[in-house]
């Protein structure tokens, strides 16, 4: 679990779903340079768990920052989301791409 997700603050709002998320997995870069990262959807996950601590109100000071940035990125990500399935229930996005 990354320290960022290890306060006992965030504990109640992590659930066992999030635990299998952050585990690291290893892959190889475009140029076969070994790294590390995490599934897709486990950054939705910890900005949900930043935002039902900051619901809740168990945000210590220095953590409401890390949420007020989760609850921007979350937004992004749904927008994002949404354009994605427009494009791709309309065909939009084979014409974007060419």
């Amino acid at each position: 679990m990354p320290p960022f997700l290890t306060m006992q603050n965030l504990e109640p709002f992590i659930d066992e779903g999030l635990v299998v998320l952050a585990n690291q997995m290893e892959f190889r870069t475009d140029q076969g340079v070994k790294a590390v990262g995490y599934a897709a959807n486990f950054l939705p996950e910890v900005c949900a768990v930043f935002a039902r601590a900051q619901r809740a109100g168990v945000l210590k000071v220095t953590q409401r920052n890390i949420a007020h940035r989760a609850g921007i990125i979350a937004e992004r990500l749904q927008r994002s989301d949404a354009t994605s399935l427009v494009d791709e229930a309309t065909g939009y996005r084979e014409t974007r791409e060419m």
